[in-house]
């Protein structure tokens, strides 16, 4: 639902982690970081500024690794406004070795 639903305008107000700006792609974006409740990963979510804050990417990091990320793209609907278009899932081991890659496209 995240990627589909993009988060509201003011959400790097209401994010208690750390947010900084950056660009993905080109576009400008908000990156959010945190960490989990019950966990040692911590999470880094891109959302794109000129989208309505459409989340853009995901990455979850083990000890400073990427051991998880998702990028998506998006393409404008009329009805729906920014809706995803495609995405990449990428799983790292906590060694760096890639574990399984996966891509699809929306295509109806």
């Amino acid at each position: 639902m995240l990627y589909y639903r993009p988060s509201p305008d003011d959400l790097e107000q209401m994010f208690s982690g750390s947010a900084r700006r950056e660009a993905l792609d080109g576009s400008p974006c908000v990156v959010l970081e945190g960490e989990g409740k019950a966990s040692p990963v911590v999470f880094s979510i891109w959302l794109d500024t000129q989208r309505g804050y459409a989340a853009r990417r995901w990455q979850d990091h083990f000890n400073g690794q990427v051991i998880r990320q998702t990028d998506v793209s998006y393409q404008q609907d009329p009805a729906h406004g920014w809706v995803p278009a495609a995405w990449k899932n990428v799983n790292y081991a906590r060694t760096g070795e890639l574990r399984r890659s996966e891509e699809a496209t929306v295509t109806e």
